[in-house]
């Protein structure tokens, strides 16, 4: 199936509703028709989880680490970074993931060392962080992150 490559189309739930009952040739009436449809909406939702439907796709990215540098900006469309290894030699090592509390709370953010923990900030422009600035030497360091990202539109 061909997609357009686009990742915007993202209706809010009362549209979702409105678009139900246009389609059945109904109009919610009352604030109860609306509260029985979000319901009905959470129901659909957890079913299709269990099932393992979801309504987004985890892809495996490669991020090639500089010198100096413990910011790196995600994708547009990354909505959660789930694992992050980093790469040293050809050998992956296991970040662990910490909280952005955590991460503000790390007296020295500008040492240099190897990255031992990852975390996930931003909303509006998604970015991960890691606890030390690389000091990247002969080797060839990377990170390898696995990423829940939003799924493409028709």
């Amino acid at each position: 199936m061909t997609t357009s490559g686009s990742r915007d189309f993202n209706l809010d739930v009362a549209e979702i509703i409105e678009e139900a009952y246009e389609r059945c040739g109904l109009e919610a009436r009352s604030g109860y028709d609306l509260r029985t449809a979000r319901r009905s909406l959470n129901l659909l939702f957890a079913d299709w989880a269990n099932r393992g439907l979801n309504l987004w796709t985890v892809t495996k990215t490669t991020q090639a680490l500089t010198a100096g540098t413990s910011e790196y900006t995600l994708g547009a469309d990354v909505i959660d970074v789930l694992d992050v290894s980093l790469r040293r030699d050809g050998t992956d090592y296991d970040l662990d993931r910490i909280s952005r509390g955590e991460y503000m709370n790390f007296p020295n953010k500008t040492s240099q060392a190897g990255p031992v923990s990852s975390s996930l900030t931003g909303r509006c422009s998604p970015s991960s962080c890691f606890g030390k600035r690389p000091t990247v030497r002969r080797t060839r360091w990377s990170i390898i992150m696995c990423a829940g990202s939003k799924m493409r539109t028709a």
